[in-house]
């Protein structure tokens, strides 16, 4: 009797019994259904319809299960990854009336097939073939950019796989044990705005907002709040995207959940999540207030620059959608230079009556912030990169690639000079950002070549080329014959003579490099390069708080070890 009680308890407490699975499999299986169903019927079913009709400590408080593999118990992982995937589902809907973004495929797919049918019937069979060979290629460019949209391009089918869940792991480790000083480098954003504003308008809407702006710039910060650019400090998107942590599914074990917060923590830590949000405030204030002075501008008067009106049109503005923004600032109060501010134009968006105008406008607003403080997007990363092992091999590729279409192209095509003034104020941040991570002991000369080229590759004006000529340099280097940019002008290499780990490192990525560098100094080095090959893979051992206090610590066990 006392065993049946404890039995009956724990059926009606926890759901088990083939009662319990023939109700998860049931929901389950209509959960598979709808998935698969494209009607928008299915797809608009609410979630109460397919939620289980169990107890949730049935996941959580099983002591065998222990809470594993079921549900992500965060809740700042839970929002946020709520926020960046259902949001996307949200916009598909309203777009193309289908949240999974399969309708304008399936649109594109028809046309071309009503095409070839016709080059069919007409007999030119050289056409519709040629047609089809088109059409294989459009779709499946389509499907790959949906599903790196969504987050599903090249989803591991078991994520609970030890491969997966290593390369994952890995990817958190590195987040931690490398990212400490990474503000360092991101300094050169602040040359990068330079481009999107202009230099001169830079510093001096710097200057503008500590004293006579300050009021205004932070009214016109709420439009900037609006189109969700200074968030960073909640949902991590910049750093995720840079870094290839935004995927959709967390580790299960205590010491992958301990990379996973510890990953989270760093970006807040070190300032990089502060450093973004201050930055793409201040370029968003100054961004919107352009965008209300050029639409005006060209609806009533048509005097705008060529570049002015190049930008408008690449961010979806063009003179119809200009004065509908104009007419909406109007209506909103107008307020402007002599109209309530002294220096900025206030969009005062959420007081538009123009849903499509509105909408428009912000979309150009996140385009030209994720510009300017380069934000990877699904659209700038390789497909190769949206996958688990290219991810980890191009862990911290993704800001170089970014910048290459989002910077150097851009400033190129423009050829003015604002580009010009850019580039070199982004080069000026690059001396910057050397000047600060370079040892007392450095004697390079502050106008030396070898700091010149320093400061190009620490400003990310050249994208990803630099990278490339580095990845170049310590492979030919650890190789005995150095190739490259500074090879070719007698500069020394970055890193001295490279060594077949750093050579893996800028080829394969920081977790084959670093690893490889631990088996290097195991394999052949003295006590103090084990040391620092260990302290290298410490978590937060480079946080720039305390990096000094490690170096010392480093120096002093390495002495003691001799």
């Amino acid at each position: 009797d006392a065993a049946r009680v404890i039995v009956d308890k724990q059926v009606r407490n926890y759901g088990l019994g083939d009662g319990a699975a023939k109700k998860v499999k049931g929901v389950m299986d209509e959960i598979d259904m709808l998935s698969r169903t494209q009607s928008l019927e299915a797809e608009h079913i609410g979630l109460l319809s397919r939620k289980l009709n169990l107890p949730s400590n049935l996941f959580t408080n099983i002591p065998e299960l222990n809470g594993k593999g079921f549900i992500e118990m965060n809740p700042e992982i839970i929002i946020r990854r709520y926020h960046q995937r259902i949001s996307l589902n949200i916009e598909a809907a309203r777009r193309y009336n289908d949240p999974f973004m399969q309708k304008p495929i399936d649109d594109v797919t028809n046309q071309m097939d009503d095409q070839i049918e016709l080059y069919v019937n007409a007999g030119d069979f050289k056409k519709a073939t040629a047609l089809m060979k088109e059409r294989k290629i459009q779709v499946q460019a389509l499907t790959d950019l949906k599903e790196r949209v969504f987050g599903t391009y090249a989803l591991p089918e078991d994520p609970s796989a030890l491969s997966v869940r290593a390369m994952q792991f890995s990817k958190h480790w590195m987040n931690m044990a490398l990212m400490g000083k990474v503000v360092h480098a991101n300094v050169a954003d602040i040359g990068r705005m330079g481009m999107a504003l202009g230099v001169r308008k830079g510093f001096r809407g710097a200057l503008d907002a500590l004293t006579v702006s300050a009021i205004e710039v932070r009214k016109a910060g709420i439009d900037v709040e609006y189109v969700g650019e200074v968030s960073e400090v909640a949902l991590h998107g910049r750093f995720q995207a840079i870094t290839g942590t935004d995927t959709i599914y967390s580790g299960s074990s205590k010491i992958e959940k301990f990379a996973e917060a510890g990953s989270n923590a760093m970006f807040l830590i070190n300032g990089l999540s502060a450093f973004t949000d201050i930055t793409k405030r201040f370029l968003g204030v100054h961004l919107q207030s352009d965008f209300i002075d050029i639409s005006t501008r060209w609806s009533t008067t048509g005097k705008i620059t060529k570049r002015e009106r190049s930008t408008l049109l690449r961010l979806g503005i063009d003179e119809d959608m200009a004065i509908r923004v104009h007419d909406q600032w109007l209506q909103s109060g107008a307020e402007g230079p002599g109209n309530g501010t002294q220096k900025l134009f206030l969009a005062n968006t959420d007081k538009w009556t123009d849903i499509d105008a509105q909408r428009t406008f912000r979309a150009a607003l996140t385009e030209e912030i994720r510009t300017g403080v380069v934000t990877p997007g699904p659209g700038d990363k390789l497909n190769v990169m949206h996958t688990g092992i290219g991810s980890m091999l191009t862990q911290f590729k993704a800001f170089a690639v970014s910048a290459t279409s989002r910077t150097l192209i851009a400033g190129l095509q423009n050829r003015d000079s604002r580009a010009v003034s850019g580039l070199l104020s982004m080069i000026a941040w690059g001396y910057m950002v050397d000047i600060i991570k370079s040892p007392d002991f450095d004697n390079r000369g502050a106008l030396s070549l070898d700091r010149l080229l320093q400061a190009i590759d620490f400003s990310g004006a050249t994208g990803i080329f630099f990278d490339l000529n580095n990845m170049v340099e310590a492979v030919s280097g650890a190789a005995g014959s150095p190739v490259g940019i500074r090879p070719m002008l007698g500069v020394e290499q970055r890193f001295g003579d490279p060594t077949v780990s750093r050579a893996l490192g800028q080829v394969f990525g920081p977790s084959v490099g670093l690893s490889a560098n631990l088996a290097e100094a195991f394999a052949n080095g003295d006590g103090s390069d084990r040391l620092k090959a260990v302290r290298r893979l410490l978590p937060f051992n480079q946080l720039i708080w305390w990096s000094s206090t490690v170096d010392k610590i480093q120096r002093e066990a390495a002495t003691l070890t001799e």
